[in-house]
């Protein structure tokens, strides 16, 4: 089991020290806000550059662009990318490319799929809205790495993949949303474990998979939602920093363990994998 993690693992990646990363790119959906700033925010600490995706209004772009500069990202891209449509977030994938020229002037380190929506449950939600969240949640993952795809395994650095589920992704009957919200989060972790046995087929070894458990995390997307069930609520930051030690650790799995061990240790290894 320990070979499985260390097979998953980019040695240095949390502290910005894997060779190469400097100037690398990290790709966030849902990164205007919570755990998606969190993540650009990390990136930016690492050398890295982020590019934000997101369906806010210009004046956040230029908000969460100003930040990231002032925070030394050596660049910054936001752009407006609905990920329930595969064709825009082909579109928006272009537009990265022509704007840094592919994975040999700046490879991708690493892809956040962390965007969210939030609805009613399935009985007494519309059809559409449930519709929705599952294009959001799930289909919204696969698209955001299928648009991407040609230039992550095409490239010679590391790259890893990260998808935002939640803890009812694992245990049904945890969560603070609707049902279809849950239904679409346990996909995710479906896609994340379909794809570390697909990259793994086909030779890819060098991109690397991980899906994130939040838990109660302070974000406007959830605050609300967990302070009504007196859950206490750990920083975005905290689960940023779990990723990025995942990164590292090869730890499939994670989740920001407050008072249960640091970011990013322990927890069960990577599914199995054939070939």
């Amino acid at each position: 089991m320990k070979e499985d993690m260390a097979a998953n693992a980019i040695p240095g990646f949390a502290a910005g020290n894997a060779p190469g990363n400097k100037g690398g790119l990290a790709i966030v959906t849902g990164g205007c806000n919570g755990m998606g700033l969190a993540h650009a925010t990390k990136a930016t600490a690492c050398g890295m550059i982020p590019v934000v995706l997101d369906i806010v209004d210009e004046a956040k772009f230029s908000e969460v662009e100003k930040g990231l500069r002032a925070a030394a990202a050596p660049d910054v891209l936001t752009a407006k990318a609905d990920v329930s449509s595969y064709a825009e977030m082909a579109k928006v994938a272009q537009a990265v490319q022509a704007r840094f020229q592919g994975p040999q002037a700046h490879p991708i380190w690493i892809i956040c799929a962390n965007a969210g929506y939030a609805g009613p449950a399935i009985l007494s939600g519309r059809v559409e809205s449930i519709q929705r969240q599952l294009d959001v949640l799930c289909m919204g993952a696969i698209y955001t790495f299928k648009a991407f795809q040609d230039w992550f395994l095409n490239q010679k650095e590391p790259c890893a993949l990260v998808g935002t589920s939640l803890v009812a992704g694992i245990m049904p009957g945890m969560g603070a949303f609707g049902g279809a919200y849950v239904v679409g989060k346990r996909g995710c972790v479906a896609v994340m474990e379909s794809l570390h046995e697909e990259l793994w087929n086909r030779g890819a070894r060098h991109v690397k998979s991980h899906v994130l458990f939040p838990g109660a995390v302070a974000t406007n997307f959830s605050k609300g939602a967990l302070l009504k069930m007196g859950k206490a609520t750990m920083p975005p930051s905290h689960l940023a920093e779990a990723v990025w030690k995942a990164c590292e650790t090869g730890e499939f799995y994670t989740h920001g363990r407050r008072g249960g061990g640091p970011p990013g240790s322990g927890g069960p290894p990577p599914p199995r994998r054939g070939g």
